[in-house]
C-alpha cells in the first residue's frame, strides 16, 4: 500500500510504520530518555556512601563490636546493681570476668597454635 501525504500514520505498532526503501526496513524511531539532574545527584550520593562504607569498614566493624559488648555486658552490670552492689564494683566484676574468660581462652589456644606452627615448620621448611 503506497503512503501518500494524506494517509495518516500511527506509531502504535510496527505494521503501521512507514517503510523506507524496501518492505523490511522500518524508518528509524528517535527515543529520548530524560534523566533529571536531581536523580543523577542521588545516584552519585549513593555511590559515595557505598564507597565510604567500603573504606571505613574496619573502623565500623570495631564500633559495632564495641557496641555489642557494651549492650551485652550492661545487662550483667544491671543485674549486679539490683543485688545491692555498688555500680563501680559491679562494673569491675563484669570487666574482671571478661578478662579472665579471655585469658583462659588464650591460655588454651596458644599452646595448640605453637604446636601447629612447630609441626608446620618441621614438615615444610626442611
Amino acid at each position: 500500500m503506497p503512503i501518500s501525504a494524506s494517509t495518516p500514520v500511527t506509531t502504535a505498532s510496527h505494521e503501521a510504520l512507514p517503510m523506507q526503501g524496501s518492505a523490511e526496513t522500518p524508518l528509524p524511531v528517535r527515543v529520548e530518555i530524560h534523566v533529571p539532574w536531581f536523580t543523577l545527584l542521588k545516584v552519585f550520593i549513593a555511590l559515595l556512601c557505598g564507597y565510604a562504607v567500603y573504606v571505613l569498614w574496619p573502623l565500623l566493624l570495631l564500633v559495632f563490636l564495641a557496641l555489642f559488648l557494651a549492650v551485652t555486658l550492661h545487662s550483667f552490670v544491671d543485674w549486679l546493681d539490683s543485688k545491692r552492689m555498688k555500680h563501680w564494683i559491679s562494673q569491675s566484676v563484669v570487666i574482671g570476668g571478661l578478662v579472665i574468660v579471655l585469658g583462659v581462652g588464650m591460655a588454651l589456644l596458644v599452646p595448640a597454635l605453637i604446636n601447629q606452627a612447630v609441626n608446620f615448620s618441621r614438615e615444610y621448611c626442611n
